[in-house]
């Protein structure tokens, strides 16, 4: 009977811990998603910039 409630505290145990791994690793997935979205502006800003320089020229 020790054993089986030992058990279950384990059982739960792991799926708080992996619980919060898997918060981490979804806070950085976000994280990146946010930069790689920033940068994807930034580079399109770049070309409309270039393309508005070439019609100048």
């Amino acid at each position: 009977m020790v054993n089986i409630a030992a058990g279950i505290f384990a059982f739960i145990g792991v799926i708080i811990i992996l619980a919060f791994v898997f918060g981490g690793l979804l806070e950085a997935q976000r994280e990146n998603d946010y930069k790689e979205r920033k940068i994807s502006e930034l580079e399109e800003r770049v070309y409309e910039l270039e393309r508005k320089i070439k019609k100048r020229k």
